[in-house]
């Protein structure tokens, strides 16, 4: 019997995420694992806009350590964002939890995201916690 051609992608999908998984446990290097799971986000999903924070537990901020933008910008992206009470980003840090927003231009909680939603005409966005056990590393 010949394989079907879904069968053939979902298999290369699967050897794909498999690779990622490996480098993610082994890996020491914050860039590499950062730039490992950009890759891999970009190559597997059709997003405008890709963003990796890590979390400072002292200073309760995100630093920007890059992704990908529409126009190919990624000044934005590095920056430090200060959590504030109430906004979306420290909603995610704190509960843990992934905050799918309907309408990024319009969250009155997205603070500067909001301004670069506008800009790159972004409209929805996923924000997933980069966790471990009970504890906050980051968010894409």
């Amino acid at each position: 019997m010949s394989q079907h051609p879904i069968a053939k992608d979902f298999g290369e999908e699967i050897t794909t995420l498999e690779r990622v998984l490996q480098v993610l446990r082994e890996e020491e290097n914050v860039d590499v694992l950062i730039d490992t799971i950009l890759n891999y986000l970009e190559s597997e999903l059709n997003y405008q806009l890709i963003w990796v924070g890590l979390y400072d537990r002292l200073d309760h901020r995100l630093f920007g350590k890059g992704g990908i933008t529409p126009d190919g910008d990624t000044s934005f992206l590095k920056q430090k964002f200060i959590l504030n009470p109430g906004d979306l980003l420290e909603q995610v840090v704190i509960q843990l939890r992934p905050v799918n927003v309907p309408n990024l231009q319009e969250e009155t909680r997205a603070g500067e995201w909001r301004k670069l939603a506008i800009n790159c005409n972004i409209q929805s966005t996923i924000l997933f916690p980069i966790r471990y056990k009970d504890r906050c590393f980051g968010v894409v």
